[in-house]
């Protein structure tokens, strides 16, 4: 992603928030530049920047603005010749009214419209990118809207596999993480199956045989029982 609007690098030492930081280890740091997508995440961006550059209201649009893309310019050119833009609020307010997708102006009713129309994953990416900019959002209505939003096959199965939504939704995020992943492998120890004589009369070299399922082989191993016998096994049982 093209980047523009390097830091200012002569003054290294500086205090933001009451705390004195060395900004050379940001000498590197680069506005990101805003090309008309997900507004509220390169506003949060854009304000760590300058936050860590120590910026003052009266340069934060000028900065801002040097950052937009030619269509983003264009349109800012547009609303300031219509209404002069006061202040990072200001402009703030504009972008996110003018760049949020259309019909969906306000956070909290796009988060509750949320619906799955991919993949799962791609489900978790826009439900967390829709959320984000929602940090006072209920925990409770978190549950429903990321819960409602799902396939009706999902929702059963996070209805029924779940019982806790942890910090974050961490818990119910990862809990179908994987359902777009085939299902894993089994082991070797799943697949096992023992073979064993089975006494009585057979022709010599064609032993008929029995195979143990996990469940009786578990049970033989557990009592200590032969397993080509039913007598309890000890050194030199045969």
């Amino acid at each position: 992603m093209k980047l523009k609007g390097k830091m200012d690098e002569t003054e290294p030492i500086t205090e933001i928030n009451g705390t004195v930081t060395d900004r050379s280890k940001y000498k590197k740091l680069e506005m990101p530049m805003f090309l008309g997508e997900n507004p509220e995440s390169w506003v949060y961006r854009a304000e760590h920047f300058f936050e860590i550059n120590n910026l003052p209201e009266s340069e934060k649009v000028k900065v801002a603005v040097v950052s937009f893309g030619q269509d983003e310019v264009d349109w800012y050119r547009w609303s300031h010749n219509r209404k002069k833009v006061e202040s990072w609020e200001d402009l703030k307010s504009r972008m996110f009214e003018f760049f949020r997708d259309s019909g969906q102006k306000s956070l909290g009713a796009r988060l509750i419209r949320i619906q799955q129309d991919g993949s799962y994953n791609e489900y978790v990416k826009k439900f967390v990118t829709y959320s984000a900019p929602l940090p006072y959002m209920a925990e409770s209505v978190l549950v429903d809207a990321f819960v409602t939003g799902l396939e009706p096959s999902l929702q059963a199965e996070m209805e029924l596999g779940m019982t806790k939504w942890e910090e974050g939704g961490s818990s119910k995020v990862k809990k179908l993480g994987d359902v777009d992943k085939p299902p894993p492998r089994k082991t070797d120890f799943q697949m096992k199956q023992i073979t064993i004589p089975i006494k009585g009369n057979f022709k010599k070299g064609e032993p008929p045989v029995k195979r143990l399922s996990d469940a009786e082989f578990r049970a033989r191993l557990d009592r200590g029982l032969c397993f080509r016998c039913n007598d309890k096994y000890s050194p030199g049982h045969r």
